[in-house]
């Protein structure tokens, strides 16, 4: 197989990069997002929030299974573009999605490390341990096992595993009964 070729992952979770996150650099970053959640709304973007977080895939098919057979996730909207590319629209469940979009027929695949689909997507859920043993028990690998953590001031329940692309995923539960 010569290098850049598209390859698609095996099995639903096999990696095509593999990452370690560094919680102590994530520490300060945590603090600063829940003190911005207190605050009530964004003043210059009305009614801002998070429509879709984009995800580029060699193997399409599967990352759509992934999503929506292993994560739960509903399948709102599919389509082709005019270059060939295949690409979804998931309900993550909350009104905001997941948008799956497969290289073009015949395009080369970044190199590992040169263009990563994303740094991390996290996904709120008021169950990381059994959202995170779903997604092992399907073949993810583990970056980060449930665990119970303090960002800044602010208490929480993480995990994080990879995805079928490398892409890691983040489970998170603000744990507001704790400070």
């Amino acid at each position: 197989m010569g290098s850049g070729e598209l390859v698609g992952p095996a099995a639903p979770c096999s990696p095509l990069a593999t990452r370690r996150l560094d919680e102590s650099a994530a520490r300060g970053v945590f603090s600063a997002i829940f003190r911005e959640q207190a605050k009530s709304m964004n003043p210059i973007i009305p009614d801002a929030g998070v429509h879709h977080v984009a995800l580029r895939t060699a193997d399409y098919d599967a990352t759509v299974r992934f999503y929506t057979e292993v994560m739960g996730m509903r399948e709102a909207v599919a389509w082709t573009a005019q270059d060939g590319r295949r690409l979804a629209l998931l309900d993550i469940g909350n009104g905001s999605y997941v948008e799956v979009i497969g290289f073009a027929p015949g395009t080369a695949m970044p190199a590992a490390g040169q263009d990563h689909p994303w740094m991390h997507l996290a996904l709120a859920t008021s169950d990381p341990d059994g959202v995170w043993n779903r997604a092992i028990a399907a073949g993810c690998p583990s970056v980060l096992e449930p665990k119970d953590v303090h960002l800044g001031d602010q208490a929480a329940r993480i995990a994080f595993f990879q995805g079928p692309n490398g892409e890691v995923v983040e489970l998170f539960h603000h744990r507001a009964d704790e400070r």
